[in-house]
């Protein structure tokens, strides 16, 4: 008897336990402070320069300086850029220009090196980082002008088929950052570029204004052949993941394909801005508040003051369904608008499986969870030193590089995937879920939760970073000795902006991905996330915090009673601060929902409306023939131009007596059908 009320009584006082910890998990998040956090496209203009460059490649920047250097003369104002006249400046530009023409590799490198330190804003003669940014605009401007831009655009293309730098990194052991010079070169160039034109200055003129609005459309023309910049960009991803291409550096890659999305497309306020159009032109309201608003200060929306305020909202919408109803045949579809986001699309449209995959592997490398294996991707091959460091401090030097180095990987791509979601899913619902599935179909989902498996609070506060050594302040004025205690030292900040950025951007993705979707919320359930997503909660960041308990909220009914009523104070957090919805029983609903068969059918029936949406848009000349609609009516088919070849000219008699004069046709029978 006392042993069955022993057994009895063990599930009670494990229940009782689980609640105890679950409480004071609880209150360990409380006692984590609150991090002011700003959410925006980017971090500053400093930092995202400061991220192109790795500590190890600090000593190049005395080596493009020193090619300037030698090349330019002008001795009426002591071969002084910045007090060159604007003429002068333009001449020795065409010149550079001319010189990247050359068969001679070296010269083309001096002028790769010199272009370079141009747009690099001269810093040998700058002594504040203001007056280094304003001679920055000024030369990328100049450059621009004088069609730089494309000219390295075709650089980059050119080298990206160069079979035989790929060769000899493939046979070596070790690639390392000497093996991608002229690449980084080449990147560096093309980001600068990317970077001043997204962050203007206050004083812009109205030339430099029309120079931003013609660089966004190069952006998405196509400047080499028949591919966009974005595609190039695309493509040496997946050469790099297949491994015919191990020097890639990827970094720069990732970074340039992110910013050049980001300008071309539009951020935050652009997208905001086009979903107002997108509705004013369907005769719906603009947008009540700012989607980032309602993040940074957590207001639950408020429900309809009456019944009939709900009615009235309801009738708008009943109407349009009779509407449809009266008509149902849908009205074919208009032409397709040549936005910036459509051109893109249409790019990457054929390869865009290929590019998930490959993303989603760097990112998987770049994991801090993930082990490194004999088959993974080597993603630091543009990040070690030739030579391995010899010396404490260098060590300590380079491990600090790699770490922020995989950091910086992992901001690009989350930016990048959350970029082309939000505006694919503005433009075209089956664009995004297209890229939806087949981010699924490579394993994002749990990648992402993989991602988020380890202790998130010290990823975010994680100081991968040696101040003293980020450009553009490591290049003016007079720089301090680098010793253990700079090293250790880093900024102020409580927290590590690109890595809760890159927190937030995995999180928004995981959501857009699972968003009213049964089967992928069930992957949710089934890969464990819950407690891996309430351990992200200790993170105190209003933006954060928020898209981790809309994740918690949409499989709540899935996880059962019994999680529910031990997990009550991250309930009332969901009702406290995620948005409800009137038909969504989250809280309450039946596990006998989660049918795995319909949701297979439904992603099956998803798939196979995405394929008819791509095939009639964008294919439409590739269906079978046999079904093709047939002309059967005499006089226009009698009256169509055909143009006949030379050949069939010349045997034209022949023709008419094999096969009209020797076949017995009965004329009066083909008139009158």
């Amino acid at each position: 008897m006392e042993a069955g009320s022993k057994k009895e009584g063990l599930p009670k006082l494990r229940d009782i336990l689980r609640r105890q910890r679950d409480d004071s998990l609880s209150e360990s998040m409380t006692e984590c402070p609150d991090i002011e956090f700003l959410y925006e496209d980017a971090d500053t203009y400093n930092a995202e320069l400061a991220e192109l460059f790795s500590y190890t490649e600090d000593s190049e920047f005395e080596l493009s300086k020193k090619k300037f250097e030698d090349g330019f003369v002008n001795k009426d104002c002591e071969n002084k850029w910045t007090k060159s006249s604007e003429s002068v400046q333009r001449k020795h530009i065409v010149f550079l220009q001319n010189e990247l023409e050359v068969v001679d590799k070296e010269r083309r490198l001096n002028a790769m090196w010199s272009l370079l330190y141009l747009v690099q804003g001269v810093y040998g003669e700058c002594i504040s980082e203001e007056e280094h940014r304003d001679w920055t605009h000024r030369n990328v401007h100049l450059l621009y002008e004088q069609g730089l831009f494309t000219s390295f655009v075709e650089l980059l293309s050119m080298e990206t088929e160069n079979t035989a730098a790929a060769s000899i990194a493939i046979r070596k052991m070790a690639v390392s950052v000497i093996d991608s010079s002229d690449l980084r070169l080449i990147l560096s160039v093309l980001y600068i570029m990317v970077e001043v034109m997204r962050s203007p200055l206050d004083t812009e003129s109205d030339e430099q204004r029309h120079n931003r609005s013609m660089f966004m459309e190069d952006l998405v023309t196509p400047l080499v052949g028949d591919e966009i910049l974005p595609v190039i960009l695309f493509s040496m991803i997946t050469k790099f993941c297949s491994g015919s291409a191990p020097h890639f550096p990827m970094k720069k890659v990732l970074l340039l394909l992110w910013k050049v999305v980001l300008v071309s497309v539009g951020g935050l306020r652009e997208l905001q801005k086009k979903k107002n159009e997108v509705r004013e032109k369907y005769g719906l309201p603009p947008l009540p508040e700012d989607t980032y608003e309602v993040c940074k200060n957590m207001r639950a929306s408020s429900p309809p003051t009456s019944a009939a305020d709900l009615i009235e909202q309801q009738m708008p919408r009943r109407a349009f369904r009779e509407e449809i109803a009266k008509n149902p045949f849908s009205k074919p579809e208009t032409d397709v608008a040549n936005s910036p986001v459509e051109i893109l699309f249409q790019a990457i449209l054929p390869n865009l499986p290929q590019y998930m995959i490959a993303l989603l592997k760097i990112l998987l490398a770049a994991a801090p969870t993930s082990k490194t294996k004999t088959d993974s991707i080597n993603i630091l091959s543009d990040v070690l030193p030739e030579v391995m460091p010899l010396t404490v401090l260098q060590s300590m030097k380079l491990g600090i590089d790699v770490n922020r180095h995989k950091e910086i990987i992992v901001k690009a791509i989350s930016g990048l995937l959350l970029l082309l979601l939000k505006h694919f899913k503005l433009n075209h619902v089956y664009q995004f879920e297209f890229m939806s599935q087949h981010l699924v179909f490579a394993n994002c989902i749990p990648l992402v939760l993989k991602f988020f498996n380890q202790n998130i609070l010290s990823y975010v506060t994680a100081k991968n970073s040696i101040p003293c050594l980020d450009y553009p302040g490591s290049v003016i004025g007079e720089q301090p000795e680098l010793t253990a205690e700079t090293l250790e030292s880093g900024d102020n900040q409580p927290y590590c902006w690109r890595n809760l950025f890159s927190c937030i951007n995995l999180l928004r993705i995981l959501n857009k991905l699972t968003k009213w979707k049964h089967s992928r919320t069930m992957m949710l359930v089934v890969f464990k996330s819950a407690p891996i997503l309430k351990r992200a909660l200790k993170v105190k960041q209003a933006m954060m915090q928020l898209y981790v308990l809309k994740l918690l909220k949409m499989q709540t009914k899935y996880l059962g009673r019994q999680w529910r009523k031990s997990n009550m104070k991250t309930m009332s957090a969901i009702y406290q601060k995620v948005r409800h919805r009137l038909n969504d029983d989250w809280a309450y609903g039946n596990d006998m929902d989660a049918r795995p068969w319909d949701f297979q059918a439904e992603e099956c029936a998803l798939r196979a409306c995405v394929d008819r949406f791509n095939q009639r848009r964008y294919n439409p000349h590739s269906a079978d023939p046999d079904f093709k609609p047939v002309d059967t009516c005499l006089h226009s088919v009698l009256g169509e131009d055909i143009d006949l070849t030379e050949e069939f000219k010349q045997n034209y008699e022949r023709w008419l007596e094999m096969e009209v004069y020797s076949n017995y046709i009965d004329w009066d029978q083909v008139i009158n059908c």
